[in-house]
């Protein structure tokens, strides 16, 4: 009866040494899953911050060129073509695509990069424009709308020609 219970004792002791050992390996297979969930996040929020950190730097790489072009035109550019040279004009050596037709949409998958330019009032006296683009928070054409020079939300806009 004694060797029985001292086998008893070591099944019992063996058994707990493989639970705690099934438990670490359990675990350790846990902390891989959820820290690459968490490495996913981090890298997917830092995506999410570098395109809309590079959508604000077109924004306002439009706004400047566009300024330009009505400083020495007086009036603002309803060409897509009169944003381009005004860009190399003024030594900018990279262009913003900007869509410029109403068979062009915004949306997501082209939003990082671009944006939408409209020109107000007529062709060659425009007064102003406006510039539309993608909100990444909503994932939706941003409300927000930026006008340049006299252009307000009554302005009639007009897509680049």
């Amino acid at each position: 009866m004694e060797q029985g219970g001292k086998w008893s004792i070591q099944k019992k002791v063996f058994l707990v040494i493989g639970i705690l050992v099934l438990i670490m390996a359990i675990g350790g297979v846990a902390l891989t899953i959820f820290s690459t969930k968490a490495t996913f996040n981090s890298y997917s929020s830092l995506t999410l911050k570098a395109m809309k950190a590079k959508q604000k730097e077109n924004i306002d790489f439009l706004e400047v060129i566009a300024e330009q072009f009505n400083n020495e035109n007086d009036f603002y550019p309803s060409y897509k073509k009169d944003l381009t040279e005004m860009a190399k004009s003024i030594g900018l050596t990279r262009t913003v695509p900007i869509l410029n037709s109403p068979t062009e949409k915004l949306k997501d998958s082209n939003g990082q990069d671009v944006c939408w330019y409209q020109y107000s009032n007529s062709l060659k006296s425009s007064d102003g424009g406006r510039i539309q683009y993608w909100d990444y928070d909503n994932n939706k054409i941003s409300t927000e709308v930026i006008y340049i020079g006299k252009a307000t939300k009554d302005s009639s806009f007009y897509d680049l020609k």
